[in-house]
């Protein structure tokens, strides 16, 4: 199936285009000097937010708590 459609899209002179891997950059014109860059990020986990500890720094003295 997958070798049909990409000698399909090679016959009607579409562009094969391969899956993105980590890192890669693509940038898009939206126009009026307005330019998106997009980085490529694989699926997988990441932890969002602060810990415990960053939080109670950020909140103190130390990280400009009045």
């Amino acid at each position: 199936m997958k070798r049909t459609l990409i000698f399909t899209l090679l016959l009607i002179g579409l562009p094969v285009v391969s899956a993105p891997k980590q890192g890669d950059v693509r940038k898009l014109d939206l126009g009026k000097g307005i330019i998106l860059e997009l980085v490529y990020i694989p699926p997988g986990e990441f932890m969002m937010g602060s810990t415990a500890a960053e939080k109670k720094w950020a909140t103190g003295i130390e990280g400009g708590a009045q």
